[in-house]
């Protein structure tokens, strides 16, 4: 949390105080966020710093596929379509990460 350059609150480029204090709020609980998450990546085993951790998850990207209504009665009258989200290819270091948060839920193809 002491990385000058990581989340940078000391040039705001605000003219008001209510925005000041705005974007004092933002940057505290995005420090905290940040802190949590890497200490339950580490917990978890992966030995990364923050700066890498947040490239790595930025990385990883997830799309919605939407395919048409099945065949039949319900593709004539409209339907509804199915969609499928799924990850992006990640790297073997992205699926570590993954695992170590307990994001499952999706699986990269």
């Amino acid at each position: 949390m002491k990385d000058p350059c990581f989340i940078r609150f000391s040039q705001a480029f605000h003219w008001t105080d209510s925005m000041i204090r705005v974007h004092a709020f933002y940057c505290v609980p995005a420090l905290t966020l940040t802190s949590l998450l890497h200490r339950q990546v580490v917990t978890a085993g992966v030995e990364i710093s923050q700066r890498q951790l947040l490239e790595e998850l930025k990385g990883i990207k997830e799309i919605t596929n939407y395919y048409p209504a099945n065949s039949g009665e319900l593709s004539r009258l409209g339907g509804r379509p199915r969609a499928e989200r799924m990850l992006t290819r990640t790297s073997r270091r992205q699926q570590e990460l993954f695992r170590a948060l307990g994001s499952v839920r999706l699986q990269a193809s």
